[in-house]
């Protein structure tokens, strides 16, 4: 007679005897032989601040602290009354200066900015700013 070994028997995820007197593994590590586990990203840059909007030619000029050295571009999110935020521009690093041309009029703008890093590691956003054509 042929004997049917149990899951349970065969080193099932859910037995927890099951990796009794194995090492246990890091976080990142993937089992696979000879693999090393992820390395530690690096930590975001700091967020801007003072994120200001004010109206000029008929656009929402923006300005803003940068407090990284280590930012790769920023984002720039945008929304329109009382919708979702949407990344709405992405400025080059050390960059503190937006011009949004091109508003309508009664539409209520609101804006934030968050830098990014390396790894795509991403700062706090910023204040929120709104700001609409008289």
């Amino acid at each position: 007679m042929l004997a049917i070994a149990s899951p349970s028997s065969c080193g099932d995820d859910n037995d927890p005897g099951a990796d009794a007197g194995r090492p246990p593994r890091d976080a990142g590590d993937s089992g696979a032989p000879g693999r090393q586990p992820d390395a530690t990203l690096p930590p975001p840059p700091e967020a801007p601040s003072d994120l200001e909007a004010s109206i000029v030619a008929g656009g929402a000029h923006l300005i803003w602290q940068d407090n990284s050295d280590d930012e790769l571009r920023f984002v720039i999110e945008r929304k329109e009354d009382d919708e979702a935020f949407e990344i709405h521009a992405t400025p080059m690093p050390d960059e503190t200066v937006f011009h949004d041309a091109g508003l309508v009029e009664g539409v209520v703008y609101a804006y934030r900015i968050m830098a990014v890093g390396a790894n795509n590691n991403r700062s706090e956003y910023s204040n929120v700013v709104s700001i609409s054509l008289p």
